[in-house]
């Protein structure tokens, strides 16, 4: 959507289905029923507000500069975001319109932890080494000052000149900062291991959620949409787009 239309019109798309979802939600109150629909919407209110804090905490890192962000601050962020946001939020969605008396959804919880952070860490992987499959701009990451697992694995071991050159570049505007530059900084992920230290933590997530599957669905019918809900596992870190 952001590289055929733009980021406006994107951003407004966006918006657009989060609204419509209340309108669905108020269409289906006669199948729902008052409880269901009420759980729905408190849970609708809780991926707002997470996501609204994993937001606030990537945009501070960005305008504070900060280089101090360690993979606990990057996974917290990102279960925050991606992780609620398009895995454990549907799945405890669709349980509650399933079975409205659930009272069980927090055993999806890690299972879309582990499926949201290796699929945003492999997502930030591709920024940087993906082909045009990918669809972004490579190296955009880098270019917005956006956090990574792969940069707070570096900044972890980088020192003294290294760390300043790097710390001014992800402290300028982004008019500032020059593709040419990008050189030396995936010279630095490459002598320092950050982009495979990525790619390793992206498949042992991947490998948690398999181990996970099974004990988030026991109990459901082992049918096409439960195969189909497992194959994206392997989507999630086999993707290059």
């Amino acid at each position: 959507m952001v590289a055929e239309h733009g980021v406006p019109l994107a951003v407004n798309t966006g918006d657009a289905m989060n609204a419509l979802t209340f309108r669905l939600l108020r269409r289906n109150l006669p199948l729902l029923g008052p409880t269901t629909a009420i759980r729905i919407y408190e849970e609708i209110d809780t991926l707002l507000v997470e996501s609204l804090e994993g937001q606030a905490m990537e945009l501070g890192w960005i305008r504070d500069n900060d280089i101090r962000v360690n993979a606990s601050d990057y996974l917290r962020m990102t279960l925050k975001k991606t992780c609620r946001y398009s895995f454990i939020h549907p799945m405890r969605i669709g349980a509650l319109v399933a079975d409205g008396e659930r009272t069980d959804l927090d055993r999806f919880d890690k299972l879309g932890f582990f499926m949201g952070a290796a699929f945003q860490i492999q997502d930030d992987v591709l920024n940087l080494i993906g082909d045009r499959r990918y669809g972004k701009e490579i190296g955009g990451d880098l270019m917005e000052g956006k956090r990574s697992l792969i940069l707070a694995h570096l900044f972890e071991r980088v020192t003294g000149r290294e760390a300043d050159m790097l710390r001014d570049f992800l402290g300028r505007p982004r008019e500032r900062r020059l593709q040419r530059e990008l050189g030396w900084i995936y010279d630095l992920l490459g002598r320092h291991g950050s982009i495979e230290y990525a790619q390793q933590a992206s498949r042992e997530l991947a490998t948690a959620a398999v181990d996970e599957f099974e004990t988030a669905f026991a109990g459901a019918k082992d049918d096409q949409a439960k195969q189909f809900v497992r194959q994206i596992l392997d989507y999630v870190v086999e993707r290059e787009s």
